[in-house]
C-alpha cells in the first residue's frame, strides 16, 4: 500500500466530501489519537508540505491548535514562510530551540528525518505511522477509566503500542496480548471493561465509494 498516495487522497477530497461523515471521522480520530500524544509538548514539525496544512488546519478547525504548543515547522526550502503563524525554520536552527516532540510531516523524507533523532530522549511521531496503524488488526478495548486503564496496561503489562480514541476507548495493536488477563486486572483494579475485542480497521472499502471505485494506490 502506498501511504502517500492514500493520504493525498484523503486530502483531496475532504473538501468535496465534506458530508461524507465516516471519512471526516476517521481523519478526526488520527489527529486526535495524535493530539492526546502532544498536548502539553513543546513542539516541532518537520516539512511544510501539504500534509503539514492539512493537519494544522484541521486541529485549529475542531479548535485542537490551542492544546499544543507547537514552536516551529522546520523545512529548509520554505524557511522563513509561517503556516497558521507557526514560523517555518531552517534545520539548523532548531537545535536552539527547547523542544520535547517531533511530528514527522513528510512521507519521502520520514526515514532520514527520524535517523536524525537517534539517541535523543524525545516523543516522536509519525504521520504516516498513524495511517499505517488504519489497516492493522487491533484490540478495540472500552473501559470506564482511560487513564487509569493506560496506566495498568503500560506499568503491569508493559504495553506501549496503544491509542486513545476518545474517553473510554482504547486500540491495543498487539492483537497476542492475553487479553482474559488484562480484563481480569482492569476490573480488580476498579476499571469497569464494557468490551474487548479484535477488529480490522480499513479505510479501503469507503477510499473505492469515493474514488468512484479506484481505492487506494
Amino acid at each position: 500500500m502506498n501511504i502517500e498516495n492514500e493520504f493525498n487522497k484523503i486530502v483531496s477530497g475532504l473538501k468535496e466530501f465534506r458530508n461524507h461523515d465516516f471519512l471526516e471521522n476517521e481523519i478526526k480520530k488520527s489527529f486526535l489519537e495524535m493530539i492526546y500524544k502532544l498536548e502539553g509538548k513543546r513542539v516541532i514539525i518537520r516539512g511544510a508540505g501539504i500534509h503539514t496544512e492539512h493537519f494544522l488546519d484541521n486541529i485549529k478547525r475542531e479548535g485542537y491548535l490551542s492544546k499544543i504548543n507547537i514552536l516551529a515547522i522546520v523545512d529548509d526550502i520554505l524557511c522563513g514562510e509561517e503556516i497558521e503563524g507557526i514560523k517555518i525554520i531552517n534545520k539548523n536552527m532548531q537545535e536552539k530551540i527547547k523542544y520535547d516532540s517531533v511530528v514527522i510531516s513528510s512521507f519521502s523524507y520520514r526515514k532520514e528525518m527520524k535517523k536524525d533523532y537517534d539517541g535523543n530522549k524525545i516523543n516522536l511521531v509519525d504521520l504516516y505511522d498513524e495511517l499505517e496503524k488504519k489497516n492493522r488488526k487491533y484490540i478495540q478495548l472500552q473501559v470506564s477509566d482511560i487513564p487509569k486503564a493506560s496506566l495498568i496496561l503500560e506499568r503491569q503489562f508493559h504495553v506501549t503500542d496503544y491509542a486513545v480514541q476518545d474517553e473510554h476507548n482504547l486500540r491495543l495493536y498487539d492483537t497476542a496480548l492475553d487479553m482474559a488477563a488484562i480484563n481480569k486486572a482492569l476490573v480488580v483494579q476498579d476499571v469497569a471493561v464494557i468490551s474487548s475485542q479484535i477488529c480490522n480497521d480499513t479505510l479501503e472499502d469507503y477510499f473505492k465509494q469515493i474514488t468512484g471505485g479506484e481505492g487506494i494506490a
